[in-house]
């Protein structure tokens, strides 16, 4: 993890293995800044099933990125890359997609391309 103008960043190698790192990461990001434990939560499911697709559909051989900043109040989050969310039903939730839940828990999430690759973005509330 490293702290770059107010935004913090994190890498991790391609393997799921090294998700709970930024579960981790997430965690403390949200404590320092105030979000609540609930909020936390959500995050940490959105973003370790972001980065599960991104790896299942090999969109991230080189590793998956994390950012963290505060932007009008709120934490913003990006992951890149990010997977497709075109397939990758979640075990156990049978007929949801990714796409669905990371959109019910953050409704303002967003997929975009940057210089041919996914990122998503989501924000959440501080405090």
């Amino acid at each position: 993890m490293r702290r770059t103008n107010d935004v913090q960043t994190m890498h991790i190698p391609p393997d799921a293995v090294h998700v709970a790192s930024i579960r981790a990461f997430l965690g403390a990001v949200g404590r320092h800044l105030g979000c609540s434990d609930e909020t936390i939560e959500d995050l940490r499911l959105a973003v370790t099933e972001a980065c599960g697709q991104a790896l299942e559909q090999g969109a991230a051989p080189d590793g998956v990125d994390l950012r963290a900043s505060v932007e009008g109040g709120r934490l913003a989050v990006e992951i890149e890359p990010a997977g497709t969310f075109e397939r990758g039903e979640l075990d156990g939730a049978e007929g949801v997609s990714r796409r669905e839940l990371i959109r019910a828990l953050f409704p303002d999430a967003g997929l975009e391309e940057r210089e041919g690759r996914g990122v998503l973005r989501l924000t959440a509330p501080i405090g």
